[in-house]
């Protein structure tokens, strides 16, 4: 009698035992979008340092290293040091870029577009940035790929109705012309020629579009200031939202909290499928994510130094 007893009670604890580790065998992270800061709010609480750096997340099983990048084409750069790095060191199972709409699947074959005729043993320029960059390492080394950036549909969906169609496409050529002028540093970009032949692609195609002579009458209207392509720099497209903020500012704040909630619902689901995962995203990305990405991994550990461990 004591022997069936003994084995019921073996039995139960077994039993009470299989719920909970399969509990744990099914955690999945979920990021919490209201823990998202404005980028103001960010660096006044210090969560967002001068780029480039590298931040790490340990949990017992799973490991996110992000990239904060200053964004940059050239290789003899921190943020393409920090590249190489993560991939020489870290060697992630999966990647999460920045910059072009995320693809059905996970192959880094998918983003090979971005690499074109680059080659990592030989190109000391990459048109298109530190994205092509660590996409050619995902290549070499075979790892899932993907992007943080949402559809133009999943836009549309969630941004604040005062903004049209058309204003989108305005704020997304602004928001591009930085990036002309680090792809072509050694000439002058005739700004008008790029437009007609670039605008679209800008838009992504989606977005109720604006001619030249449009485009530049609704940057008057909107910003109350003349659109002049020489005074574009990365500060007219900033995130921000007080009173004196451009139309162009107040835009990506919106975009920000929109973009940044599907950034971090792309790296939780990466971390569901892969223990090793690195983003590559410019630094403000981070600031703003940075209470979300502690609520679910844990504190942080920034390294600022390419040989700091």
């Amino acid at each position: 009698m004591k022997k069936i007893i003994w084995s019921l009670c073996v039995t139960s604890l077994i039993l009470c035992q299989v719920p909970l580790v399969f509990a744990q065998q099914q955690f999945q992270f979920k990021p919490n979008p209201k823990l998202l800061m404005s980028w103001e709010e960010s660096v006044k609480a210090g969560k967002d340092v001068r780029p480039p750096y590298l931040v790490k997340f340990s949990t017992s099983s799973k490991s996110l290293w992000f990239i904060a990048a200053s964004h940059s084409n050239s290789v003899e750069t921190e943020t393409f040091e920090l590249v190489k790095k993560a991939f020489s060191e870290f060697k992630p199972q999966a990647l999460i870029i920045e910059g072009v709409e995320k693809k059905p699947n996970l192959s880094a074959e998918s983003y090979k577009f971005l690499i074109k005729d680059a080659n990592l043993e030989t190109t000391k320029f990459w048109p298109m940035g530190e994205s092509a960059y660590a996409v050619a390492f995902a290549v070499k080394q075979k790892t899932a790929c993907t992007s943080g950036e949402p559809s133009a549909e999943y836009i549309r969906a969630h941004l604040d109705k005062k903004f049209t169609l058309k204003d989108l496409f305005g704020f997304y050529v602004v928001r591009q012309i930085p990036e002309i002028k680090r792809q072509n540093p050694d000439k002058k970009v005739n700004f008008d020629e790029w437009f007609n032949k670039h605008a679209l692609v800008v838009s992504r195609e989606t977005i109720d579009s604006l001619s030249l002579s449009e485009f530049k009458t609704w940057y008057e209207e909107k910003n109350k200031e003349k659109f002049d392509f020489d005074k574009i720099d990365t500060n007219v497209s900033a995130p921000l939202a007080n009173k004196n903020a451009l139309f162009t500012q107040r835009i990506n704040y919106s975009l920000s909290i929109v973009r940044n909630t599907a950034i971090l619902e792309t790296i939780a689901d990466m971390l569901n499928q892969y223990d090793k995962v690195l983003i590559v995203y410019g630094s403000g990305h981070f600031g703003q994510q940075a209470n979300v990405l502690e609520d679910m991994l844990g504190k942080a550990e920034i390294v600022k130094k390419l040989d700091q461990d």
